[in-house]
């Protein structure tokens, strides 16, 4: 079991998305609890030392591509970026 830890770059994306989605904040802590558990099941980024999660949409909320890095010597997943998958 991981830990999550937000990059302030992470946290300056979920700000920019907050603008235009008031409820992002419950699908970034939706994919915390999902990572807590299972952040090495997702693909990672080819020839880079990141992972990827992709969220599905719910009303308020667009579908969310979170780069994240394991710290597996500290136990955390540390979120790097987040972006909308608005199609």
């Amino acid at each position: 079991m991981y830990g999550t830890r937000r990059t302030a770059t992470f946290d300056g994306h979920i700000d920019a998305l907050r603008t235009d989605f008031s409820r992002i904040d419950v699908a970034v802590q939706f994919a915390e609890k999902i990572l807590e558990r299972h952040a090495d099941v997702f693909p990672s980024v080819i020839g880079m030392d990141f992972r990827y999660l992709r969220t599905r949409p719910f009303p308020g909320v667009p579908a969310l591509a979170i780069i994240y890095r394991i710290d597996e010597a500290e136990h955390l997943v540390h979120l790097m970026r987040a972006e909308s998958c608005e199609e």
